[in-house]
């Protein structure tokens, strides 16, 4: 008998947005949960053996932005996966690190994170501009609640550097680009609703090694733009259901 295995096709994962994942191996039926005290979504299991996991509409208020999925099978055997909930700068960094695998390598600017000390290739990413393009409201039933839901389109301006102490960066810098393009990249675009242009927003890749003086960090830079929404969701009142006040003059 095949050890059980919980698998996800991607590792990362937009708020309010939904993903199916599979366990193999072990003895069905399987019992899926999330961990508490996570980024805090929620599985259902589907008929067929396998789940729907739902991410939350909103980072909770304890910061945490990993929701880990277990599953257990008819001998207890247990497995999980977990999934990283974000908004669009963090499936722009995913899609990087699955791509160039730089896992815990690619970096959002101004966060509290140490650069790391080898000579390996690592990015740093950061939000440059933002053009407002779109806001819009409507009002639609979710999980059979009457909600409010609040869009704004952008088109955001990433600030991309790779950097390295070796050749790495010299070398490996175009394919940041091509990342986007990949079958893993497109699909993540897709199930998150954005979009990324796989040219710079620009004619030209900076090289801005000397910059960083006597280090001789190599450096490159280039803008990539993103085009995005960001939704707000809440619940509301049907018109019908105000409380209304009445004066009558008699």
């Amino acid at each position: 008998m095949a050890d059980l295995v919980l698998t996800s096709p991607i590792r990362s994962l937009t708020y309010g947005r939904h993903i199916n994942m599979t366990a193999f191996g072990g003895t069905a039926p399987y019992t899926y949960s999330v961990k508490r005290n996570g980024a805090g979504g929620s599985v259902v299991p589907l008929e067929d053996g396998s789940a729907t996991y739902f991410a939350p509409l909103e980072l909770p208020s304890n910061g945490i932005c990993v929701d880990q999925i277990n599953v257990v099978d008819a001998e207890n055997n247990k497995a999980s996966t977990s999934i990283i909930i974000g908004d669009y700068i963090t499936i722009f960094c995913d899609v990087i690190a699955h791509e160039m695998d730089l896992y815990d390598r690619v970096f959002i600017a101004s966060q509290k994170f140490e650069w790391p000390k080898d000579d390996k290739l690592f990015i740093v990413v950061d939000v440059a501009t933002t053009r407002l393009i779109g806001n819009n409201v409507e009002y639609r039933t979710i999980n059979s609640i009457y909600s409010e839901v609040k869009t704004i389109n952008s088109c955001a301006t990433f600030s991309v550097n790779a950097y390295s102490r070796s050749l790495e960066a010299l070398h490996r810098f175009p394919q940041i680009l091509s990342a986007f393009s990949s079958a893993y990249g497109q699909e993540q675009q897709v199930r998150n609703g954005i979009r990324i242009s796989t040219l710079p927003n620009g004619p030209l890749v900076n090289n801005l090694s000397e910059l960083d003086g006597s280090s001789m960090l190599y450096r490159f830079h280039m803008n990539v733009s993103v085009f995005h929404n960001d939704q707000t969701i809440k619940a509301v009142d049907y018109y019908d259901s105000y409380q209304l006040a009445t004066k009558v003059n008699a």
